[in-house]
């Protein structure tokens, strides 16, 4: 019964990060942690690539997405891109995103909260925040 939640938050998460090939080609790269586990993002080196940051599959994958955990936004609203910034300065394979990749994570973050705010001013919080 889980399973809706955490696509919503599967598509949420590959929008973030502009991950293009989650859903293509002969390959699996969504699994669940044994039978009726959570769950497992697999495969997510396409992600923040360093051309067009903002992609219409993308937008459109969003665009269609109307459901989502309250939790899961409030992340989402909560993210300071200058502290995660910051934070990635540390990693050993640093720098691990440049300017443009972190200007267009904060392009894509606005992009979901205004996403999320449309929706819950055209359909309410109950309707859209289904779990």
């Amino acid at each position: 019964e889980e399973r809706p939640a955490e696509l919503s938050d599967l598509i949420v998460f590959d929008y973030l990060t502009q991950n293009v090939d989650r859903w293509g080609g002969d390959f699996t790269n969504v699994r669940s942690r044994g039978p009726g586990g959570p769950l497992i993002f697999m495969d997510n080196g396409a992600g923040f690539w360093l051309g067009e940051q903002r992609l219409g599959l993308m937008e459109a994958r969003l665009k269609a997405l109307q459901r989502f955990r309250r939790s899961t936004v409030e992340a989402v609203r909560n993210l300071d891109i200058e502290r995660f910034s910051a934070g990635l300065q540390g990693d050993p394979l640093a720098p691990v995103l440049n300017s443009k990749q972190l200007d267009g994570l904060e392009q894509r973050r606005r992009a979901v909260l205004e996403h999320v705010d449309a929706l819950v001013a055209r359909f309410g919080e109950a309707r859209v925040f289904a779990w």
